[in-house]
């Protein structure tokens, strides 16, 4: 089982993704944004952030491209509920910048989970 930081700032979204990890056997932590995940990340070292990609303080860019430089080893799935942004899917450039995965919301906690497993190895 892995150690999932859930990184969103819509509440019920967040409350829920931990309840289904949690049901299923994994660690689960939250985070409202960016930036309180980072403070997070240093301090318990998750397997897996599962991050949105639109919040306030630090969205889900800049987190990914700091888990990537500074906690390699961090596998990170980006989620989103809007595909594309002024013509561009931002879960595209979630990709480049090194989301190891990614899934659109609205998505069930089957979809979740089958994610997170295949990021766990």
């Amino acid at each position: 089982m892995a150690f999932v930081l859930v990184v969103d700032d819509d509440w019920a979204f967040r409350t829920a993704a931990c309840r289904v990890l949690r049901g299923a056997g994994h660690t689960a932590q939250e985070a409202v944004d960016g930036a309180h995940a980072l403070k997070l990340i240093a301090l318990s070292s998750p397997d897996i952030v599962v991050t949105d990609m639109l919040m306030p303080e630090q969205d889900g860019i800049e987190l990914i491209r700091t888990v990537k430089q500074h906690f390699p080893a961090v596998r990170i799935l980006a989620i989103s509920g809007r595909g594309a942004f002024a013509d561009f899917d931002i879960l595209k450039l979630a990709d480049m910048v090194g989301a190891d995965a990614t899934l659109a919301k609205p998505l069930d906690g089957d979809e979740l989970l089958e994610a997170v497993s295949g990021l766990a190895g």
